[in-house]
């Protein structure tokens, strides 16, 4: 959507911070998921916090913008890392709001494996 709008004014100095913005959030997960292949999810809860952080700012420049797949993602790579750095008390709630924001199967297995360690 953002990049449609860059493509009809490429000038547009709102739509170009968005556009950075997305981008730069989709990175940030992908080395976040990079970090939990292999196996390192202290660095990963490093990398979740900086993700958050970008989220939230991207969620002040699309002013009541759904970025809720965005954030059910960060959810459920909270939960993976969380669990697997055995600090269940922050792997449960985060799990519970991957359930929450994406009732898919992998956010009620990632929650049964967290709640089983």
């Amino acid at each position: 959507f953002v990049q449609a709008g860059l493509r009809h004014d490429p000038d547009s100095k709102p739509l170009r911070t968005q556009y950075d913005g997305l981008k730069e959030l989709k990175r940030r997960v992908e080395s976040i998921d990079k970090q939990l292949k292999k196996g390192m999810a202290l660095k990963t809860v490093d990398l979740l916090d900086e993700a958050y952080g970008a989220l939230d700012a991207l969620g002040e420049e699309f002013e009541g913008s759904r970025l809720e797949a965005y954030r059910a993602t960060l959810y459920l790579r909270s939960c993976h890392a969380f669990s697997r750095v055995r600090r269940h008390e922050l792997a449960k709630p985060a799990c519970d709001a991957a359930v929450q924001q994406d009732e898919g199967v992998e956010a009620y297995a990632a929650r049964a494996a967290a709640l089983e360690r």
